[in-house]
Order: structure tokens, then C-alpha cells, then sequence
């Protein structure tokens, strides 16, 4: 090199520090910027300006930028977990780098223990490292039994199935109340169940027109005639 210059190194893939002390050693000042590259593992240089083989003058800068590794992704979608097994969605979630906390829940449709979704939903595109709420079924939950007794069919229905039961309807072809109404049930009006049960209810017949029962008292006057035109 000419007078007073130096041949600057070659440093693109050493190390920060082994770049620098290599800089350094050949009479120059190193400069570090830093940038992502999917290719040059974290922490490693990428470039140099001037370039290796340059002539610069002693003391002068070389300038280095220094992989910070890829680049992360500005969002990404939460994985949809609904229907696993509670450790199985917690360890996907946490392989997509998500921080999981669980909770439970009471539910009529989704199996004890399985998850009935998460928080933020699936598919909703969030931070890397975002905390998702795992929210697990605990079963159905214990229910109070309505009294269904004097009801019709279609309201003794409603009754039930807003209370979280199943009911089958039965008739006692025995009773003559016209009505068609619950006499009866099993389990019995505020006993406490599992949510779902199915409550069998007891309809009286219906006997579509109403009709009533005469009884004539013995001592009445038309009862009398009656007895004497026979």
C-alpha cells in the first residue's frame, strides 16, 4: 500500500467482536450498524464498506453491519386448538411461541377437559409472543330441575331445555283429565342434576273436546221422575 495507507481486511462473516478486533488490529476504527438477514446467522457481519483489499487511510472507519438474524413477522394468526386435549393445545401454542394461561369453564356441548376455544379467537392475527387464553370445558354443570307440573307438552319443552335438561313426555292412558298436562315427573321439581339429564315428564291424555261427569243426587225431584218412569 501506498504511504500512510493500510489494506483493509476481509471481516464478512466473523463475528462482532472478532470483526472488530481484527478492524482494529490493522490500524483502522470499526462502525457497527445492524440489520435482519434470513441467511447470516444472528450476530455476524453481513457487509463491509470499504470493502476487503481496499487501500484506507490509518485511523479511517470501516464500516460493518451485523446480522440481527430474520426478520420477525410484524403479526401472526393464533392457531386454531378448539377440541384438543388442554396440554396438547397448550404445548402447540407454545411452540408458536405464544404465552398460554388457562382457564376453565362449565359446558353443555364440549367433553370435560377438551379446549371450547381461545382468547384471542383462532385465526386472529396478533404479535409474536402474545398470551392466548385457553378455555377448557369443565363438563355441564349442575342444574336445578324446574316443577313442570300443570304444563303442556310444548311449554314443559321450553322449561326444561332452557334449564340445560332433555325431556321425554310418557301418558297415563288411565287419568281422564282432558288437558293434556304434566301430572308427574322424574327427577322431581328442585332436585339437583348434572345439565343434560333427561327429566321424564307424565302427560294426561288429550281428549280433545271437553266433557264433564253428572252425578244426579237421589234425593233430587228429576232423579225421582226418573225412578218412577222405570
Amino acid at each position: 500500500p501506498p504511504a500512510g495507507g493500510v489494506t483493509v481486511p476481509d471481516v464478512i462473516g466473523q463475528t462482532e467482536a472478532d470483526a472488530n478486533a481484527t478492524i482494529t488490529g490493522a490500524g483502522l476504527v470499526a462502525a457497527t450498524t445492524e440489520a435482519a438477514d434470513d441467511t447470516v446467522p444472528a450476530g455476524n457481519v453481513i457487509s463491509q464498506d470499504p470493502a476487503a483489499g481496499a487501500t484506507a487511510d490509518a485511523s479511517s472507519t470501516v464500516s460493518i453491519v451485523v446480522s440481527t438474524g430474520p426478520d420477525a413477522p410484524a403479526t401472526v394468526p393464533v392457531p386454531d386448538v378448539a377440541g384438543q386435549q388442554a396440554a396438547d393445545a397448550q404445548t402447540a401454542l407454545e411452540a408458536e411461541g405464544f404465552t398460554v394461561v388457562t382457564t376453565e369453564q362449565p359446558s353443555m356441548d364440549v367433553e370435560a377437559g377438551l379446549v371450547i376455544e381461545t382468547n384471542p379467537a383462532a385465526g386472529t392475527e396478533v404479535a409474536p409472543g402474545t398470551e392466548v387464553m385457553i378455555i377448557v370445558s369443565s363438563g355441564a354443570e349442575d342444574v336445578v330441575v324446574p316443577d313442570l307440573t300443570g304444563m303442556s307438552s310444548e311449554d314443559a319443552t321450553t322449561a326444561a331445555e332452557d334449564a340445560g335438561l332433555m325431556i321425554t313426555f310418557v301418558e297415563d292412558a288411565n287419568n281422564p283429565d282432558p288437558e293434556g298436562v304434566v301430572i308427574s315427573q322424574e327427577p322431581g321439581a328442585g332436585a339437583t342434576v348434572a345439565g343434560e339429564t333427561e327429566v321424564v315428564a307424565q302427560l294426561s291424555p288429550d281428549l280433545g273436546e271437553p266433557w264433564s261427569i253428572i252425578t244426579l243426587d237421589p234425593r233430587s225431584e228429576e232423579h225421582t221422575s226418573e225412578l218412577q218412569s222405570h
